[in-house]
């Protein structure tokens, strides 16, 4: 991890799965949000984890964002849907 410019998560994704794992336990819709240089990171730790099928029963949802200085009105406008 520490040759690439860009930091990339390493503990994140754990924490983040535990709690949609709690939220989609009693039913709830999950949406996790991350940069863009995290999302492989993110898919990756679903894929391996038992959270694959509420992705595919469209109850657990990944968006990605770009950094700061190519985040634009569409962006905003996603994160507040």
């Amino acid at each position: 991890l520490l040759d690439y410019e860009i930091p990339t998560e390493t503990d994140g994704p754990p924490g983040a799965l535990a709690i949609a794992r709690a939220a989609l336990f009693i039913g709830k819709e999950v949406h996790l949000l991350t940069d863009e240089c995290n999302e492989e990171v993110l898919l990756a730790a679903v894929l391996h984890s038992d959270l694959q099928s509420y992705q595919s029963d469209s109850l657990l949802f990944i968006h990605s964002f770009p950094p700061a200085d190519r985040f634009d009105s569409k962006d905003l406008e996603r994160l507040n849907e």
